[in-house]
């Protein structure tokens, strides 16, 4: 039962760390936004895409969890 609420506050802190801070001490140590994906065809902006999808995915994943935990039953 616990998990249905440490799930999403684990997530959007792993989130927080491993991502938004880390692409902050980038931007900040650089000055160059390393999230900015082009809207091209190489591999850098494919697997881009690929992340946000996986990303959305996974959120939209716990939120089903967390509001409805019988659907995994």
């Amino acid at each position: 039962m616990w998990l249905r609420y440490f799930l999403p506050v684990y997530l959007a802190a792993y989130f927080g760390a491993a991502f938004v801070w880390r692409s902050y001490a980038v931007w900040r140590k650089s000055g160059i936004n390393p999230v900015v994906f082009k809207h091209s065809d190489d591999a850098h902006d494919f697997i881009g895409r690929v992340f946000k999808l996986l990303f959305g995915i996974v959120v939209l994943v716990v939120i089903l969890y967390s509001v409805f935990p019988a659907a995994y039953q």
